[in-house]
């Protein structure tokens, strides 16, 4: 076995997934690191929970077989790559002790192996296409990750499915819907796989919390996946309304077409099974992920809604401050399923996409962190839970840092704990150096829906980071190379009439309804 460092947990560490390092990736030999990272990625990243069939892939991983028609080194290779952020092992890491490469070495040797593949489509390829996708995102690339994306659904409409594949190319497909913008993937006349809750035979996963030393609990796999299929379907066509390529002027029929799909989501989650529903404590992480990506879209749809009836070009009953006190409600939800997480398993366990809806939900609440106490309570879990993430997640971190610099754009007075945190946050995590890491379009669609005279790049988070680290230093600056508490210039793009930076008093903006 070769020689690896030692925490004292990984003394006791016991993966409840066995697998082996060869022949699938060269990044390690080491057969406990690999169980590890595989047991951690089945454990915590509930978006991908329908996408592969756990006990063919451990099977055929075990196998050591590459041509095993469920595992394959690209797979493997992406699934560790998006795995290493859960963890604290010092191999996980491309540069020892440097957080922010975790998962590149993986990440690196996906991309190579994918390569390898010249172009052949599988259903591994489609799998790892997706997870790629995903961790390109996390790590602030998601410019980068969108090529993978096209990939994925020009492969998706190519590949033809054993009877097989079928459930998993059903589970593949509904995320690709979900994200998509404008839609690539066929829509099939049967979206959606039934439900088997008490059927003879049904699904049912006994998930559990690894590492953590906690009772096992049981996820009903085939009620999650309909009810996130059917929410990627709702989703797609929300996505379709809000961001239509080209981008169009709001009118009443447009606006019309988002309240009819507004309420179909309201809807589904209304009918979620009890199965599904959120409880104060120990809920799985699968089902979490549920109930965020509804108040995620809430939010993002409402703050489009004002965005209409700023424009004067439709009619609408409802008052601009209805949108605010709604989307305030939503953000408080969302508090209450991070504190969730966080009281259940650790903040650390937090998906992507979770944190992605934390940091909406930070915006949505900039209008209130002071007007009432429960939204100041809200705030706080929110922050808490985001600076969690943005240790773990790189676009976490920029994201975080983009909301600090707007908050002060906006003279917005936080709550003085919160003040505390991230003035710790600015002089012990973020560095200048952080903004050339960053090759993200986060924001860019919502902002673009009344932009005047900014440019697409002009109006991207890498952008708007880049532009306000160079006025900082243009400042003169000089009392510290790592910061510049309290004094960080941050200056908006000229927009339309009431859309700031896309962040300004009720306006969260997000690339989109993530599903």
């Amino acid at each position: 076995m070769p020689l690896r460092s030692l925490f004292v947990s990984s003394l006791c560490d016991a993966p409840h997934l066995k697998v082996v390092a060869r022949p699938w990736t060269t990044v390690t030999a080491d057969d406990d690191l690999i169980s590890h990272l595989v047991s951690l990625w089945f454990t915590w990243h509930p978006p991908f929970i329908a996408w592969i069939d756990q006990d063919l892939f451990v099977r055929d991983m075990q196998s050591g077989n590459p041509a095993a028609p469920f595992c394959s080194k690209f797979l493997v290779n992406a699934i560790c790559a998006q795995a290493c952020p859960y963890s604290q092992y010092p191999e996980s890491y491309a540069r020892t002790g440097d957080r922010s490469t975790s998962g590149l070495h993986f990440l690196e040797e996906a991309k190579q192996e994918l390569d390898r593949e010249r172009g052949r489509v599988s259903l591994t390829t489609l799998q790892g296409l997706g997870i790629l996708y995903s961790v390109l995102c996390a790590a602030g690339k998601d410019r980068q990750g969108w090529v993978y994306f096209g990939q994925l659904a020009r492969s998706y409409n190519e590949y033809l499915a054993s009877p097989e594949d079928c459930k998993l190319m059903a589970a593949i497909r509904c995320s690709t819907i979900a994200w998509q913008r404008p839609p690539e993937v066929q829509l099939p006349k049967r979206p959606c796989i039934p439900a088997q809750h008490s059927a003879p035979g049904s699904s049912h996963l006994d998930w559990i919390p690894y590492p953590q030393q906690a009772p096992m609990a049981t996820i009903h796999d085939s009620c999650y996946m309909e009810a996130h299929c059917r929410a990627s379907l709702i989703l797609r066509d929300i996505n379709m309304v809000l961001f239509p390529s080209p981008m169009r002027a709001w009118n009443d029929g447009r606006l019309a077409a988002v309240e009819q799909h507004l309420a179909a989501l309201h809807d589904w989650h209304g009918r979620l099974p009890d199965c599904l529903q959120f409880r104060a404590k120990a809920t799985p992480p699968c089902n979490l992920s549920l109930h965020t990506i509804y108040y995620g879209a809430i939010i993002t749809v409402l703050g489009q809604a004002r965005v209409a009836l700023r424009s004067k070009q439709v009619t609408m009953t409802r008052t601009e401050q209805s949108f605010i006190d709604d989307s305030i409600r939503a953000a408080i939800r969302v508090s209450e399923l991070a504190e969730s997480l966080r009281t259940s398993w650790g903040a650390e366990r937090m998906s992507t996409n979770d944190a992605h809806v934390v940091m909406l939900a930070m915006f949505a609440l900039l209008d209130g962190t002071q007007q009432e106490e429960e939204q100041r309570r809200a705030f706080e879990r929110l922050c808490r839970a985001a600076l969690v993430a943005a240790r773990i997640w790189v676009l976490a971190k920029g994201q975080l840092r983009l909301l600090q610099l707007t908050a002060r754009h906006m003279n917005v007075r936080l709550p003085p704990v919160v003040e505390g945190w991230l003035g710790e946050f600015e002089r012990n995590v973020w560095t200048r150096d952080d903004v050339a890491r960053y090759s993200s379009m986060y924001l860019n669609y919502a902002l673009l829906v009344q932009a005047e005279g900014a440019s697409r790049g002009g109006l991207a988070m890498d952008a708007l980071l880049r532009k306000s680290e160079v006025e900082t230093r243009m400042c003169g600056d000089s009392s510290s190379d790592r910061h510049t508490q309290g004094d960080t210039r941050f200056t908006a793009p000229k927009l339309g009439p009431g859309v700031g930076t896309g962040l300004q008093k009720g306006h969260p903006r997000k690339g989109g309804v993530r599903g």
